[in-house]
């Protein structure tokens, strides 16, 4: 990563606690969108933006969200990161790099 996209978010969700936005994504960036539904693995899950901010949200929840249609879509230009779990880590894609920029 470490690039900026060009996003819309075109749904939004909250259930008190989580909250989030789907987001479409551009063709570019679909290859590197992989996000199985644990119980379907063939399901893909919906690409989404956690915007949680309440004392006991998860951000693993904000996958669970029901996503209403915005009235418009709205624009995002930005650096955007994924969740990874590898090799019994976890981590957000850009902090390797944020590391590497730090030094």
């Amino acid at each position: 990563m470490g690039k900026e996209f060009e996003v819309y978010l075109i749904e939004y969700g909250n259930n008190g606690q989580n909250s989030g936005f789907e987001v479409l994504i551009p063709n570019k960036l679909k290859e590197y969108y992989i996000n199985y539904n644990e119980q379907n693995p063939e399901i893909l899950k919906i690409p989404h933006i956690n915007a949680s901010l309440a004392n006991k949200a998860k951000t693993v929840n904000s996958k669970k969200l029901n996503f209403k249609r915005l009235e418009n879509p709205i624009k995002l230009i930005r650096r955007f990161g994924y969740w990874i779990k590898e090799n019994g880590n976890q981590y957000v894609s850009y902090e390797p790099f944020l590391e590497t920029k730090r030094k």
